[in-house]
C-alpha cells in the first residue's frame, strides 16, 4: 500500500508548482511542421561521431488539445502558470485585460533556449531562430509558447491572394486557384531540395537547386499566375496586388533582397542543446555555410548590444545585475480571469484542479517570486518591407476567402528574453528533504533546491549557463 503523499505537498502538485519525476511530459499539441524547418542540414556535430549528452527539458503543461485550430480547451492549466503569466503581464505590460486590448501573452517552456547572438554564433543560425521564434503564429487559449505550427509569412501572403471583391468574375476566382497552386509547388520543390541535401556538399544548396532548374521553373509559373491575378483585378486593388509582389520577392530564397529577406541555416532546439554542450567545438564550428539560403527579414532591435552585455558581464564572472524579485501573485489566483492574459476561453474551461478550502488557504499562505538574472530584453519584433501592419483595414477580403485568413490569428509582436531567471518559493508548513527527493518545479526542470539556513524556503533557477533563454512573448491578435 503506498504511503499519501502529505496534505501540503499535494496541494503543490495539485496547483502546478511541483511535479512527480515520474508524471507524463508529453505535449498534447500535435506539432505541426514549420516552414522551411530543418532538414538535418547542419548535421556536422552528428558527423562527428560525438555523442553529446542533451539534459532533459521540461515541456510545460498545455490544456488539453482540441479537435481542430479553432476549438476551445476542455481543460485550463495549473494554477500556478497563470500567476506566472500574470507577474510577466505586470512587469512588461501598462495593461488591463488584455483580451480588451486583442493581445495575449505566451510563456516559454521552464529553460527553454532563446535566440542566440554573439558567442561565436553566425549571423546566419541566429537569423534562422529569429525568424522561427517570430514568424510561428501561437493560438490564443493556448498560452504555452510553442516553436510549431503556422507561419504568419504565409498567412500575409495568403490574405493578400484573397484580397478582393464581392461577384468575382470565375476568370478571377481560378486565376486566384492556380496562383495557390503554383506556390504550393515552389514550396514543394524547395523542400525535397532541403531534404536532399547531404550535411556536407562541393556545391552550396542554392548552387545545387540552381543547376537542376526546377525551382527556378516552379519560381517563374507562381510569377506568371500572380501577374494574371493581378490583370483580372479592379484597378482600386492594385495596391494589394503590389504588396503581395514584395512578399513574393521576400520568399526568393535563392537570393538577398535587401530590407526584406535575410540569409538562414536551419537548426532546430535539439541540435541548439547538442552544440551547447559540446565543449570541443564551437557553434561556427558545427554549421556547414554551404546550406545558406534567404527567408522573409525578421529583426530584433538592439538585441545583438544587450547579448553583448549578457556575455561579458558573464564571461568576466561579475556581480551580474539582479532585475527583482516581482511577486508572483498565488494568492486568490483561481479568481484572477485567463481573460486578463488574452486567453478568454480558458476561463470557461474544467479547472486543472479541484481545490478544497483547505487547499486554498494554503495557497494562500504560499509566497512566490520571480527574479531575472542581469536585466531581461523585452524586444519588438520587426518585419521587412514584406509586413502590412494593419493589412484588415487597408486590403478588404473577398468574400469566399478562407478561414485561415478570416479569422483572427496571433502575431508575435514581443519576445522576452533573459540570461537566467530565479524563483524563490516560501513555504509556511515544513516539507522534509524526503518528501520532495522525487518532484521538480513544474517552473524549472531542476531538483528543488533548499536555501541555506532555511527550513521553509526553496529555490529554482534556470538559464545562466552560457546562452540566453525565452521567458515569454506579447501577440497581437489581428
Amino acid at each position: 500500500m503506498s504511503t499519501p503523499l502529505p496534505r501540503s505537498l499535494q496541494t503543490l502538485l495539485d496547483i502546478g508548482i511541483v511535479q512527480s519525476a515520474a508524471s507524463d511530459r508529453a505535449d498534447p499539441l500535435a506539432p505541426v511542421p514549420i516552414r522551411d524547418g530543418p532538414a538535418a542540414l547542419s548535421g556536422s556535430l552528428a558527423a562527428s561521431n560525438q555523442v553529446v549528452p542533451i539534459p532533459p527539458r521540461f515541456v510545460a503543461p498545455r490544456p488539453n488539445a482540441p479537435n481542430g485550430p479553432d476549438a476551445a480547451p476542455a481543460t485550463q492549466p495549473p494554477l500556478f502558470w497563470k500567476a506566472i503569466g500574470l507577474c510577466l503581464k505586470s512587469k512588461f505590460t501598462s495593461s488591463g485585460s488584455l483580451s480588451d486590448d486583442h493581445r495575449a501573452i505566451f510563456f516559454g517552456d521552464p529553460g527553454q533556449l532563446g535566440v542566440l547572438e554573439g558567442l561565436g554564433c553566425p549571423p546566419e543560425v541566429t537569423n534562422y531562430q529569429l525568424f522561427t521564434y517570430g514568424d510561428i503564429m501561437q493560438r490564443v487559449n493556448f498560452p504555452t509558447f510553442r516553436l510549431s505550427g503556422r507561419s504568419y509569412f504565409d498567412f500575409v501572403d495568403l490574405y493578400l491572394e484573397n484580397v478582393g471583391e464581392e461577384n468575382e468574375s470565375p476568370e478571377l476566382v481560378q486565376s486566384r486557384e492556380n496562383l495557390i497552386a503554383a506556390k504550393g509547388r515552389k514550396d514543394t520543390v524547395f523542400r525535397s531540395h532541403l531534404q536532399a541535401q547531404s550535411s556536407k556538399t562541393n556545391n552550396s544548396l542554392i548552387d545545387a537547386i540552381r543547376s537542376k532548374g526546377n525551382y527556378s521553373a516552379a519560381w517563374q509559373t507562381e510569377k506568371t499566375a500572380q501577374q494574371a491575378l493581378a490583370d483580372l483585378r479592379a484597378p482600386s486593388l492594385s495596391s494589394a496586388s503590389a504588396q503581395l509582389e514584395v512578399v513574393r520577392l521576400a520568399d526568393m530564397r535563392l537570393e538577398p533582397q535587401k530590407g526584406n529577406n535575410m540569409p538562414v541555416i536551419t537548426v532546430d532546439q535539439d541540435w541548439l542543446q547538442m552544440a551547447l554542450h559540446d565543449l570541443n567545438h564551437s557553434i561556427k564550428d558545427l554549421v556547414d555555410p554551404t546550406t545558406v539560403f534567404y527567408q522573409p527579414l525578421y529583426t530584433l532591435p538592439f538585441y545583438e548590444v544587450t547579448t553583448d552585455y549578457w556575455i561579458k558581464a558573464s564571461v568576466a564572472s561579475t556581480d551580474m545585475v539582479r532585475d527583482g524579485p516581482y511577486q508572483i501573485p498565488l494568492a486568490n489566483v483561481w479568481d484572477r480571469l485567463w481573460a486578463d492574459l488574452g486567453h478568454p476561453l480558458l476561463d470557461q474551461a474544467k479547472p486543472h484542479e479541484k481545490l478544497t478550502d483547505d487547499q486554498k488557504k494554503f495557497i494562500n499562505s504560499l509566497s512566490a517570486t520571480l527574479t531575472f538574472i542581469q536585466k531581461p530584453y523585452a524586444g519588438n519584433v520587426s518585419r521587412g518591407l514584406w509586413d502590412v501592419s494593419d493589412i484588415r483595414s487597408m486590403f478588404p477580403l473577398q468574400p469566399n476567402a478562407p478561414k485561415s485568413v478570416k479569422n483572427p490569428v496571433c502575431k508575435t509582436s514581443k519576445l522576452i528574453l533573459t540570461w537566467g531567471i530565479e524563483i524563490e518559493l516560501t513555504i509556511p508548513e515544513v516539507i522534509s528533504l524526503d518528501e520532495i527527493a522525487n518532484t521538480t518545479l513544474a517552473i524549472m526542470d531542476l531538483p528543488l533546491k533548499r536555501v541555506a539556513g532555511s527550513s521553509n524556503k526553496l529555490v529554482f533557477s534556470a538559464g545562466n549557463d552560457g546562452f540566453p533563454i525565452l521567458m515569454g512573448a506579447l501577440a497581437d491578435v489581428v
